[in-house]
């Protein structure tokens, strides 16, 4: 399971078509910029623990635009939450833990679980609007020319 933010411009590329000689332009363009937008916003709506998820956000380009993701291995579970589940000890002996001031070791735990953080679909919301006025600069400022 990966989660990302993906933005599809095939229909802003099908009518950009009407000037053939601006629309490679304009894709090219919004990429860029649209990505940086995304990736920007996913960076600050992104728990930081250890600053590890953040540095993982990337963006692919795509014939129809880009996706934003991060690639940490474990971001669906901190997207998406975890329900409550045992956690043993599978290449050690113990599990170790900072527990009370003192390092405790257990062969296994209950996890509780939690809900997640919702940082992407956050990120989603708040780059919609954002990218519809990015689309619209950028058609007039290639119009200004």
């Amino acid at each position: 399971m990966s989660v990302g933010v993906t933005v599809d411009i095939s229909g802003f590329l099908r009518w950009s078509e009407q000037e053939p000689d601006r629309a490679e332009e304009m894709k090219r363009l919004f990429q860029h910029r649209g990505s940086q937008m995304v990736m920007e916003e996913m960076k600050r709506q992104a728990p930081e623990k250890t600053g590890f998820l953040k540095t993982t956000i990337g963006a692919d380009f795509t014939p129809e635009g880009f996706t934003v993701y991060p690639g940490a291995s474990y971001a669906p579970i901190v997207e998406k939450g975890s329900r409550p589940h045992e956690i043993a000890a599978r290449y050690a002996r113990s599990l170790a833990f900072s527990w009370r001031g003192a390092t405790r070791f257990f062969k296994r735990v209950q996890h509780p679980g939690f809900p997640g953080r919702r940082f992407v679909e956050r990120t989603r919301e708040i780059v919609e609007p954002k990218l519809f006025d990015l689309m619209s600069r950028i058609w007039r400022e290639l119009h200004e020319r």
